[in-house]
């Protein structure tokens, strides 16, 4: 068979294309789980049952004190609301500032967004805690956090999030019934993510 310089040309071309396709294609199923946050606002859903775990936050305006060691941390799995399947998992953190007769508070949040693979980002943000003030089944109370839209919340990141900025809302539901007999908290909350 004679060998045909432009044919030889032809296959170690094609077969570059093959090679480049298959790493490209392997790098995106690696990262196909981390949310990108380059076009506009990701919305994440915090949702189910965490177990109680007492641990330190991060407190880089000191507005903790001694409490930032004894935060209560819940992690539950994170899901991605636009492609309905679990990105990782969050652990949400909070310190009681006040609180009321009527079970309202005031709280500061720490919450750590883990995608694994190294890649995380933590938001920190003042969150109000209300009792329902409709009968809301298996849900005690309503939580928000709303930042100005131009408000950075992130105060650390790492991998593909190092450098991050972005203003976090939070708006949900939580069932703080067993908190104080089981060490449990059920979580319906979602997280607007915006990039700055």
């Amino acid at each position: 068979m004679t060998n045909h310089p432009m044919m030889t040309r032809m296959i170690a071309i094609v077969a570059s294309m093959l090679l480049l396709a298959a790493a490209s294609g392997a790098h995106a199923e690696e990262d196909s789980t981390v949310p990108g946050f380059g076009h506009g606002t990701v919305v994440l859903a915090f949702k189910g049952t965490g177990d109680l775990s007492i641990g330190p936050v991060p407190d880089p305006d000191g507005v903790l004190g001694d409490d930032a060691e004894q935060a209560l941390c819940f992690t539950v799995d994170l899901v991605d609301v636009r492609r309905g399947r679990v990105v990782g998992e969050a652990t949400d953190c909070f310190v009681v500032l006040e609180a009321d007769e009527n079970g309202g508070m005031q709280v500061f949040g720490t919450s750590t967004f883990d995608f694994g693979g190294g890649h995380a980002f933590t938001s920190q943000a003042l969150v109000s805690v209300q009792p329902t003030t409709v009968e809301t089944p298996g849900r005690t109370h309503i939580t928000g956090a709303v930042p100005l839209p131009w408000e950075n919340t992130v105060i650390e990141g790492t991998g593909r999030y190092e450098g991050f900025q972005a203003s976090v809302r939070l708006a949900g539901a939580v069932d703080l019934s067993k908190l104080m007999s089981e060490g449990k908290v059920t979580f319906d909350c979602l997280f607007a993510i915006s990039p700055l």
